[in-house]
């Protein structure tokens, strides 16, 4: 196969060298007919196009890394949102312990803050990557590594009933109204799977 491609490339070697005139015919031919620089144009045309694809992969590879690091971020805060507003809620509705109260407020409002944040950010960046991909979004499901708060046992005094009240935790609300503005930000409509 090296032979016969030897045997192309020389015989077009000695083509151009007998008929070094068609070269420049041709490209004068381009020229007259396209306009002058209308080849470089074309090049450059080339050129530009690769450096586009060039600047996608890499704006691509930098939101992939930042969804890895938040990633790791959130997961690596869940526990500690867990363990807070586990104890936040034990001292809600206790009448002494003021000190406590306040240090477990003030904590509490911090990590529930920061989670928000911090998946928020995470689907923010998601959604820009699905549309550089060209793909329907993943955003992360924080619901999935926070177990749900005990309901709430409660009198109904005008039926005279038990009445058991779920309670819904603040970072899945914050997370869902942040859900709802980004689909808003993209003319979408937001649904949800319950």
């Amino acid at each position: 196969m090296s032979k016969n491609k030897n045997r192309k490339t020389g015989a077009i070697k000695q083509f151009i060298n007998k008929h070094s005139w068609a070269i420049t015919f041709f490209a004068f031919f381009i020229g007259l007919i396209l306009g002058p620089g209308s080849l470089w144009k074309y090049l450059e045309y080339g050129i530009s196009e690769q450096k586009n694809i060039l600047e996608q992969v890499k704006i691509e590879n930098d939101l992939q890394t930042n969804l890895l690091g938040l990633q790791d971020r959130i997961i690596g805060s869940v526990k500690e949102y867990i363990e807070i507003r586990d104890k936040y809620y034990t001292y809600k509705n206790v009448e002494d312990k003021k000190e406590i109260k306040y240090q477990l407020n003030t904590d509490y409002s911090k990590i529930k803050s920061q989670m928000i944040k911090l998946v928020s950010d995470y689907n923010s960046f998601e959604a820009k990557l699905s549309i550089l991909e060209q793909r329907q979004p993943i955003f992360f499901n924080i619901a999935a590594l926070i177990p749900p708060l005990p309901p709430i046992l409660d009198i109904d005094y005008k039926k005279q009933a038990f009445v058991i009240n779920k309670q819904s935790d603040e970072v899945l609300q914050g997370v869902e109204a942040n859900l709802k503005n980004l689909f808003k930000q993209y003319n979408q409509k937001y649904t949800t799977n319950e």
